[in-house]
């Protein structure tokens, strides 16, 4: 019989993982406290579901549940406006009509003499257009995971209360810089596609899909080898 007061850890760390992934105008309106709620709902779900003659970890079978039930709420909830939605497709839709007429991507100059708005709008209305790709991207991928990749010694969630999950969360920290942790968490972790990742990443950060992918490749190699070090047995992740 699983007790899930013992996973509870697992719950934490899926609901941070998630939370912290989300861009900030999403992580403003949203609380971590209510996704480690919906987190749990899941983590009960799995417990009454776990089969162990299946020969599968708990972990590796309660980690979809939680995740999809975080990723139901987000979506359920929808933490953006008709209204920004409404300006968000403005935005795009003057964004392509120009593009055609210029024969390439306007600036943000150019954005805002079309719309009759100011720069700084513009750029707002851009991070909500982000927003909004990442909580699409999020709430609608698939969400089975990458940690079943991950084969541990000892066992790393009964008894230890979450041991991998904060190795794997201090190794991702310590070893990656910023484009790495986010571009390893959407893709590793979230199940999100290369692609999906490029359209979040790019308008920031102003790099290809080809830089997308070696900075993944970095990443998993800079993890694989923090986790070895601390002891874990990794597969290919």
């Amino acid at each position: 019989m699983i007790n899930p007061e013992e996973y509870y850890g697992l719950v934490k760390w899926r609901a941070k993982k998630i939370y912290r992934r989300l861009p900030n105008v999403l992580r403003a309106r949203v609380a971590l406290e209510d996704l480690e709620q919906e987190g749990y709902i899941g983590l009960l779900q799995a417990a009454s579901t776990y089969d162990p003659r299946r020969g599968t970890k708990f972990a590796t079978h309660a980690i979809p549940r939680i995740d999809g039930e975080i990723k139901s709420f987000l979506g359920r909830q929808d933490p953006l406006t008709q209204r920004e939605r409404q300006v968000v497709r403005e935005l795009e839709s003057k964004k392509e009509a120009l593009a055609q007429t210029l024969g390439r991507e306007p600036a943000v100059s150019e954005l805002a003499q079309a719309l009759g708005i100011s720069e700084e709008e513009v750029r707002r209305r851009e991070e909500l257009r982000v927003a909004i790709l990442s909580l699409e991207d999020l709430t609608q991928s698939d969400t089975e995971t990458k940690e079943q990749s991950i084969r541990a010694l000892p066992s790393p969630w009964s008894g230890q209360e979450g041991m991998l999950a904060r190795d794997i969360d201090d190794c991702l920290e310590r070893v990656l810089d910023d484009q790495e942790r986010l571009i390893f968490t959407l893709i590793l972790l979230e199940g999100l596609t290369l692609d999906a990742v490029t359209r979040i990443v790019e308008p920031f950060w102003k790099i290809s899909r080809a830089t997308v992918q070696r900075r993944e490749q970095t990443a998993r190699q800079k993890v694989k080898q923090c986790l070895e070090d601390k002891g874990w047995e990794v597969g290919d992740i």
